[in-house]
């Protein structure tokens, strides 16, 4: 295997989280002044109090983090990476993960005032956390409006609107800004910044637990910061083949959609492995679009969000074959918003000067 050597994917890997973790301590006080109960949201007045608090989220995010994914595919074959999938191993970690870019969008978005979506958050489900935005004006007893049903019936949809928003209001400059750490693009699962590291929000725990939601086994090398870079052998072997082996997954809609990818790099899959996905398809009730939605995201990116779009415009809940197949037509030849900007990134990659990462101090 002529890739790089494993010293060098772990500081590769290494100093992109050192900056990025740097970029929260410079910026807290400005979107998690609430969150971290800081004084002031003015970096020349906070306190060693607040100064503490921040270097203490600073290290908590440093030694939650739980890079793994494709990276460590195309390293291995000494490709740089487009992007670095980061997980976290804690709730609390990936939710003020989640409310930093929100905050940072609604700001540079001037948002707060937008009557679309006025309110959002982070928010617990069963695996991790998902991105939830709630409609204008309603608390309590306050759910008699149109607004109130959409939102509260496809928050997924809200949070892609709520994008929108924000991307016509910052300039597309802004948005590839590699250094400025920006949001280039978001679902209700994960946040991509601008420089190519992608946050997935979705699923949280240690390696083995995150893991269990992915698909192909080529996939599960991963790296901490405590540990390095650690490797699973059968997915080693995997890469060294070239061969695609599915252990399982669920978002098997969404394999199939990264079959192609795949078998376009000269990957091989087996008619059994195939088999094993069709399988598993056969157990989804591919209907409900909120099914259907969930199965086509996957869990970090919007291969058919403009066919789920369509189907939303539906009164009933569930679609029938003749409905999404038209629905499929109309949308298919859109262009996959997050596969563009990770292959622009790729082909305008920028250096950035060293920093040190000084865990007491965000002076």
């Amino acid at each position: 295997m002529s890739g790089f050597t494993k010293k060098t994917i772990d500081k590769y890997i290494r100093n992109r989280i050192k900056y990025w973790i740097y970029d929260f301590g410079r910026n807290a006080h400005l979107y998690l002044k609430e969150q971290l109960s800081l004084s002031t949201n003015e970096k020349d007045k906070l306190t060693d109090d607040d100064k503490q608090k921040i270097a203490d989220f600073q290290r908590m995010i440093r030694d939650n983090i739980v890079v793994t994914g494709g990276c460590f595919t195309s390293m291995l074959q000494g490709d740089q990476p487009n992007d670095l999938d980061v997980y976290l191993r804690s709730r609390e970690s990936a939710s003020l993960i989640a409310w930093f870019y929100l905050n940072k969008m609604m700001e540079k978005g001037n948002l707060k005032e937008n009557s679309h979506v006025p309110t959002i958050e982070p928010q617990n489900t069963d695996d991790g956390i998902h991105i939830f935005i709630r409609s204008q004006g309603v608390s309590g007893e306050q759910i008699e409006t149109d607004d109130y049903k959409y939102f509260e019936a496809y928050p997924e949809d809200a949070a892609d609107d709520f994008f929108k928003e924000y991307r016509k209001a910052v300039a597309k400059a802004d948005l590839m800004n590699e250094k400025a750490y920006n949001v280039a693009f978001m679902t209700s699962n994960a946040i991509t910044l601008s420089n190519g590291i992608q946050i997935i929000v979705r699923f949280t725990g240690d390696p083995e637990t995150i893991h269990s939601n992915f698909d192909f086994i080529h996939a599960t090398n991963y790296w901490t910061w405590e540990q390095g870079v650690v490797y699973n052998q059968e997915a080693l072997r995997a890469t060294l083949e070239k061969r695609l082996y599915y252990f399982g997954s669920k978002f098997p809609v969404a394999s199939i959609f990264r079959l192609r990818k795949f078998i376009e790099r000269g990957w091989r899959i087996s008619a059994g492995e195939m088999l094993k996905i069709a399988y598993d398809v056969s157990h989804l009730n591919l209907d409900d679009v909120s099914v259907l939605r969930d199965q086509s995201l996957g869990m970090d990116s919007a291969y058919f969000g403009d066919v789920i779009a369509i189907l939303r415009k539906r009164s009933d809940k569930d679609i029938d074959r003749t409905y999404l197949f038209q629905a499929i037509e109309q949308a298919f030849n859109m262009a996959d918003p997050q596969d563009s900007f990770l292959s622009n990134l790729s082909d305008n990659e920028t250096d950035q000067e060293d920093v040190d990462l000084d865990l007491n101090s965000v002076d």
